[in-house]
């Protein structure tokens, strides 16, 4: 009859109070049994804790393999996502953990500054030789339109105007 129950208050209170001793007896090894079966299963907060953990080591490893990528254009618009999941979950990080990531963001800050440097002198650079192009464009422009009624002098001038521009 003790087999179908499993409220632990019961059997407590049948351990303690049965008249038969083997059924005190059977009741306190059910209790003990359902005791060690509780204390084996692992409790939510414990999955809840390594599911976190799991999921932070991930993201940590997510964050290195980008900052160190190659294709850091890739890079830029995955690690905002990154950064996003980990202002969520980070405060819960061990320290460890924050610090890896921490080194991971610092490396990636540092390349993606120097992308943007690059890209800003390049930006430059362009921009330096289309203002070289369009002043040749219009000195062929101003020579063309003279036609045959240039001076030699207007050409020499037009010629070393056109030395001192730089590179197109």
């Amino acid at each position: 009859a003790l087999e179908g129950i499993s409220d632990e208050e019961a059997l407590t209170f049948i351990s303690k109070k049965a008249r038969i001793k083997s059924v005190r007896t059977l009741a306190r090894r059910r209790l003990k049994a359902g005791q060690d079966r509780a204390a084996k299963k692992p409790k939510k907060e414990q999955v809840a804790k390594k599911k976190l953990h799991a999921r932070l080591v991930q993201l940590c490893g997510q964050v290195e393999s980008l900052s160190r990528s190659k294709d850091l254009r890739k890079a830029v618009r995955q690690m905002p996502k990154l950064e996003a999941d980990w202002q969520e979950l980070g405060a819960e990080a061990p320290d460890d953990l924050g610090v890896r990531y921490q080194k991971a963001m610092d490396l990636y800050s540092t390349r993606k500054e120097q992308l943007d440097a690059h890209r800003s002198k390049q930006a430059g650079e362009l921009a330096e030789l289309e203002a070289n192009l369009n002043a040749k464009t219009r000195i062929c422009e101003m020579i063309e339109s003279l036609g045959d009624d240039i001076s030699d002098a207007r050409l020499e001038a037009a010629r070393e105007e056109w030395e001192q521009i730089g590179a197109v």
